[in-house]
Parts: C-alpha cells; structure tokens; sequence
C-alpha cells in the first residue's frame, strides 16, 4: 500500500474506530477493527512509555473486537474504511 494510504491509515486510527483487512504472516485475511483513540481504550490497557522504538514498517493498534493490542506489518494492509 502506498505511504500516503499508510499515512492516512494512521491518521484515521487516532481519530476513531477504522474497519480494516490485512494479511497476516501465515498469509490468512484477517478482518480488524481498531483504533489508537484513547477516549475508546479502556484506561488499563492505556500504555505506559515502554521506551520501544516506533517503526514505519509496523502499525500497532487496540483491537476493538479483541480487546487487546495488535501489530501488523504496514506493507500487508489490505483495506480500510472510516
């Protein structure tokens, strides 16, 4: 996906609740629905500084569905809508 799409990605993620498809390592679809709005994570996952490293390669975000935080590699994003 190209790095304005990647960008916009990131950009929508902060703002709210985004629908999403990436592929995961072991090459399956994986249908996600995500955000880094910190108004809908639940204040005991809120991270607390680690001190790791952001990477444009990879995106982490809280999965709504899961309840929990996820990473994917930013080269495997499929799709994403508001």
């Amino acid at each position: 996906m190209e790095t304005n799409n990647i960008s916009k990605f990131r950009e929508l993620l902060r703002k709210g609740e985004v629908n999403f498809s990436y592929k995961k390592i072991d090459g399956t679809i994986r249908e996600a629905r995500g955000t880094l709005d910190f108004n809908m994570i639940p204040e005991e996952s809120h991270p607390i500084g680690t001190g790791k490293a952001t990477s444009d390669s990879t995106i982490s975000y809280f999965d709504l569905d899961k309840n929990a935080w996820r990473s994917l590699r930013a080269d495997n994003l499929i799709s994403f809508g508001e």
